[in-house]
């Protein structure tokens, strides 16, 4: 699961998101490489992001995270790096970001918490200081 919010206070269309799971392995010959590969998403898109958008990977059998935990994240070396691109529909112009995740970010056994809110005049906004913060189970 992966957080991120719009700041910009308008409207992204057509937003696309990829994570990338990047991970140290050793060839057939012995050489060190790092490893990549796309995690699958369950929405990779977002008609018009104008709040925030978490982005779930399912840790099935079919993920190469399946089964792993804090310690083979360590020993592998594992990052993850998201991408996300829209059009900024103000600027009329594409916009791109990107974060990358050590695997000393990763925090197991978490969720987000709820981080909407609803204003006097009745719209929702987020609380940015609970941003980051997660929950137990």
């Amino acid at each position: 699961m992966v957080r991120f919010a719009n700041e910009r206070h308008n409207i992204i269309g057509n937003a696309t998101a990829k994570l990338w799971l990047l991970q140290n392995a050793v060839s057939k010959e012995g050489q060190s490489l790092r490893r990549f590969c796309e995690l699958p998403l369950m929405r990779n898109e977002h008609p018009a992001l104008a709040l925030s958008w978490t982005l779930y990977h399912v840790l099935d059998e079919e993920s190469p995270l399946y089964g792993l935990n804090a310690d083979d994240f360590g020993a592998l070396g594992v990052s993850l790096v998201v991408v996300v691109t829209g059009y900024d529909v103000i600027a009329a112009q594409t916009v791109h970001a990107r974060k990358s995740y050590d695997h000393t970010d990763i925090r197991f056994g978490q969720r987000y918490a709820d981080i909407l809110d609803t204003s006097e005049d009745g719209r929702l906004r987020i609380d940015y200081g609970r941003f980051h913060e997660t929950l137990g189970g």
